[in-house]
């Protein structure tokens, strides 16, 4: 099963780049103009619209059905790095899209790709809404889209290593190392004058190219026909493999049962120990990223509005607050009462507080249109239940 997993990863492999073989132009969206790679032509549109972008497209002579690679700017795009050096590209994908939810808390769907470096590994991701909005304006104006990428990345799709382009409108600086992959992604703070127009002119090949492109890279791509191509070469090589048990089954299996049977159970027992090992190394990496996240998660919360009914229900009669002041684990109020003993007493049975105490010097309230016996009070209490102090002390422990 393992070596099947890994042809088939193989296979898609070589459709990708089959399927970006033939496409018919490479299109870059650059400072509100669309440009053809390869041809002087270009067409300004609206950069935040795919149906202006699409219509550009046609408007640079493209044909109808055309196959179209389409690059955008870095924004578009997102990052980020774990330690699964160990995996294969899909076995990395896969274990990507189960945590993504805990990558990106409360964000909406996303799509991932990326390629594996033996260690860190970096992902791309993009929002899944996103790509299917230009994938159905594209096809509103009649073209196919085969693959979206980030621009900045125009040279290693050619099979360029070894350099950093930097985008000089977002300031963000891509790595790519000798053997080809994606080692940087972050936005330069400042750069000398002459630093940033270098890294403007290099990080618009596209402008200047006049050589025969072929994307050699697909990794770095969102590849919008991958799963229709993977749905037809399963089906395929289903069907092939019955038809290879057939005929083995029928003609060599009868002379060689007793042989490859002890060989056969052998192997299927060291394919079992692999799979074993790769499953806990994932399950590792995958505890050693909860365990990252978890000063985040676990944060004390203070629900205010639930704070705000607990103290409305526990003051006395023709009493009321005046103002409210949360810090950490520790409240202070300020209100008016005909008696502020009473608030004391309220207070100090519940079991949500503690240290309930006056803050301040009870006042009269001396202010026209206020009965009188009204006082005013200040009184400091402490939220049971909520630790902060424990909380610093245990992210302090992990940071060392």
């Amino acid at each position: 099963m393992k070596y099947l997993a890994r042809l088939r990863d193989r296979w898609a492999d070589f459709q990708d780049l089959r399927t970006l073989g033939a496409a018919e132009a490479v299109l870059t969206l650059d400072s509100g103009k669309l440009f053809f790679v390869g041809s002087p032509a270009e067409a300004e549109c609206d950069p935040s619209s795919p149906g202006a972008v699409a219509l550009a497209a046609l408007s640079l002579g493209l044909a109808a059905d055309c196959r179209v690679i389409l690059l955008l700017p870095s924004e578009h795009f997102s990052t980020s790095e774990h330690q699964f050096g160990t995996l294969d590209r899909g076995a990395l994908l896969r274990a990507l899209h189960f945590q993504q939810d805990e990558l990106f808390p409360g964000m909406e769907p996303l799509v991932v790709t990326a390629a594996c470096s033996p260690s860190p590994s970096l992902a791309l991701w993009m929002r899944r809404s996103e790509l299917e909005r230009w994938q159905h304006a594209f096809a509103s104006a009649g073209l196919k889209l085969l693959a979206v990428g980030p621009r900045n990345l125009f040279r290693q799709y050619l099979g360029v290593t070894g350099f950093s382009s930097l985008d000089g409108k977002s300031m963000l600086e891509a790595t790519v190392d000798p053997q080809g992959d994606l080692t940087g992604w972050s936005i330069k703070e400042s750069i000398e004058r002459n630093g940033s127009e270098d890294g403007d002119r290099a990080s618009f090949p596209w402008k200047e190219f006049k050589g025969r492109w072929r994307i050699r890279r697909p990794d770095y791509l969102f590849l919008l026909e991958k799963s229709k191509s993977r749905s037809r070469f399963g089906l395929w090589l289903g069907l092939a493999v019955v038809a290879v048990g057939m005929l083995l089954t029928y003609v060599v299996l009868p002379f060689t049962q007793q042989l490859n049977l002890r060989a056969e159970l052998e192997q299927q027992a060291a394919d079992l120990r692999q799979q074993a090992g790769d499953v806990l190394a994932l399950r590792e990496q995958v505890m050693a990223l909860e365990e990252r996240l978890a000063p985040v998660l676990n944060y004390p919360k203070i629900k205010i509005g639930t704070l705000l009914m607990l103290l409305d229900e526990n003051l006395p009669k023709e009493s009321w607050l005046l103002g409210l002041r949360v810090t950490e684990s520790n409240v202070e109020i300020e209100g008016v009462s005909p008696d502020p003993s009473r608030v004391i007493e309220l207070l100090s049975v519940r079991p949500e507080f503690s240290d309930v105490a006056f803050s301040r010097a009870i006042q009269q309230d001396l202010r026209r249109g206020r009965g009188e016996g009204i006082s005013q009070f200040g009184i400091r209490l402490k939220l049971t239940g909520i630790d902060f102090d424990g909380w610093r002390q245990s992210v302090r422990k992990k940071d060392e």
